[in-house]
């Protein structure tokens, strides 16, 4: 009878725990959404995640205006705004259309104020844009409207105000090169001058290129350009800069929302970046970055004569999306670079990571591999070097029997052995320069920098990245020498002295000092960035072992500090 009783009761509690299961299943929201990397499609939901949230998996997701890669890693005080999501989102809640209603053709620009520098960063999308093949420049059938005094409290700049960044690049200076806008009713061209004795331009929506089909072409032409305007096309801090900034300028063109607040995103990937191809509006050569351009816009990239020179092309255009990215420079790591930052975490910086990792099929395993000794990376350099830098490294591997001493010129290899190589690498050690990038690709919480710097001088952008990548970063300064002083060791060649002479003392462009030199029948003018570094053999092998000790308890090491 006991047993029975107690049968009764079991069953009774399985049914209650179904259907208590049941009712949950049915009226909780169901996390569907994939964790790919490069390949997320953004939510089409208005709910925020704020910017110090983490993901749990185990449990429902709140649903994120962004791709929920930016939420995988974890959050907490050490995130900072200008480095996570919210950034993005600040973006996406300062835009507004500067176009009429009733025009053709529509232009939307994100807003954000840096906090730094006093500048508002600004991006922009146009919808609607025509080619003009003979001017070289496309046209927007825009009449710009006036912003109220809301939308310029709100941090909306105006049109004649958007930003441009060194090296003639941002969205002021591609508006400048390669956009014109019509003012049609009232006259008044990009700059707001009146064109009334100017020569009237015809408009570019009646041109023959705008809806010419004499013949089809092979391949349909892009219904997105990205625009492009590089600051150069070698220095790796620069050109990774200007990737990251447009990577985070699709990232909120994916938004939802628009400017009503109840649009479908601007941009969807991967559907989108199919039909988009970036065009470069600069002539520096391509470089070893060139590829990353496709991330999103996924067709290969073009110089602007190219396309002008492909007829066929042209005729077949139509109407097309433009899209002005945030320019490299406008990126909080590099505006942050004088001061020394106090984040410890950034989901924009590991996401960036992630997908250049995958773009070029690269791993990126969070610890490193069983045995084997450490690996000390130094970055060899054409300029700015360290004296005797043969000597010291080969000290240091004599002094050290658990690492291995490497020396690599990064740009004497392809991008993406470059990042393999950052990979394997447990400390990399180098005098200030872009080498130090490679940091961004480190295994995260499972490395350590090294940076000499020259004396006198102050930077923080690799300090930052390496804190918020999790890795241990190690400082020194030291003395900077005119290149007739410098030997790169005993197994290698000194420079000939007889080469160069000292002439004097002078005053850089930057209010400090600087050497002239001779060589031959002319004066070259050296600075910091021209300079030679010389330090100490005690002070070069206390930081850099300092830096190695710090990896003895890392990763699968297990050794003593004596």
């Amino acid at each position: 009878m006991l047993s029975m009783k107690r049968l009764v009761v079991s069953t009774l509690v399985f049914l209650i725990f179904s259907l208590t299961l049941a009712t949950l299943k049915l009226y909780l929201p169901a996390h569907s959404d994939s964790f790919s990397s490069s390949q997320s499609r953004s939510t089409e939901q208005t709910a925020t995640t704020t910017a110090t949230s983490s993901l749990d998996v185990s449990k429902p997701v709140k649903s994120s205006p962004l791709p929920l890669e930016y939420y995988i890693e974890p959050g907490g005080d050490g995130t900072c705004s200008r480095f996570s999501p919210s950034y993005l989102e600040d973006f996406h809640a300062h835009t507004a259309s500067y176009c009429s209603p009733e025009s053709p053709a529509q232009l939307i620009c994100f807003h954000r104020f840096s906090g730094f520098d006093g500048k508002t960063d600004s991006l922009c999308y146009a919808q609607g844009a025509v080619l003009d093949a003979k001017k070289g420049k496309f046209y927007l059938n825009c009449d710009l409207r006036q912003l109220s005094d809301e939308e310029k409290d709100n941090g909306i700049l105006p049109f004649g105000r958007l930003p441009s960044y060194w090296y003639e690049t941002g969205p002021g200076n591609i508006f400048s090169a390669a956009i014109g806008v019509r003012a049609s009713k009232d006259g008044l061209d990009i700059k707001g001058e009146k064109s009334g004795n100017k020569e009237k331009k015809s408009d570019p929506q009646s041109t023959p290129q705008a809806v010419a089909t004499k013949s089809a072409p092979s391949i349909t032409p892009p219904r997105t350009i990205l625009l492009l305007k590089r600051e150069g096309d070698g220095n790796t801090w620069h050109c990774l800069m200007e990737i990251f900034s447009t990577f985070m300028t699709f990232d909120i063109l994916r938004i939802l929302g628009g400017v009503s607040g109840d649009q479908p995103p601007l941009f969807r990937d991967p559907g989108d970046s199919q039909d988009s191809q970036a065009i470069v509006l600069d002539h520096h050569s391509d470089g070893p970055y060139f590829d990353l351009w496709t991330l999103f816009a996924k067709r290969k990239p073009l110089r602007l004569s190219e396309l002008l020179s492909d007829q066929t092309t042209v005729d077949n255009l139509g109407l097309v999306n433009l899209i002005i990215p945030l320019a490299g420079s406008s990126n909080p790591f590099w505006k942050d670079d004088t001061e020394a930052s106090q984040c410890t975490n950034s989901p924009n910086l590991n996401v960036f990571s992630h997908r250049v990792l995958d773009f070029y099929g690269i791993k990126h395993p969070s610890s490193r591999g069983r045995g084997g000794p450490i690996i000390v990376t130094w970055v060899w350099r054409q300029h700015r070097r360290l004296k005797n830098e043969n000597t010291l490294l080969a000290e240091l591997g004599r002094r050290n029997s658990h690492i291995t001493v490497r020396m690599v010129d990064f740009a004497a290899n392809p991008f993406g052995e470059q990042i393999r190589i950052a990979q394997e690498t447990d400390v990399l050690v180098g005098v200030h320069g872009a080498g130090l990038t490679h940091s961004m690709f480190m295994r995260r919480g499972a490395g350590a920098v090294v940076e000499i710097q020259p004396e006198g001088f102050e930077h923080h952008g690799f300090r930052n990245v390496a804190g918020m990548r999790n890795l241990g970063y190690f400082r020194t300064h030291a003395k900077s020498i005119t290149v007739e002083n410098w030997t790169a060791g005993e197994t290698g060649e000194a420079v000939d002295s007889m080469q160069y002479g000292i002439r004097r003392k002078a005053a850089g462009d930057d209010g400090h000092s600087v050497t002239m030199v001779e060589r031959g029948e002319r004066l070259e003018k050296r600075d910091w960035h021209d300079m030679d570094i010389e330090i100490e053999e005690g002070r070069f092998f206390e930081i850099v072992e300092t830096a190695i000790k710090f990896m003895y308890t890392k990763g699968p090491w297990s050794l003593d500090m004596n």
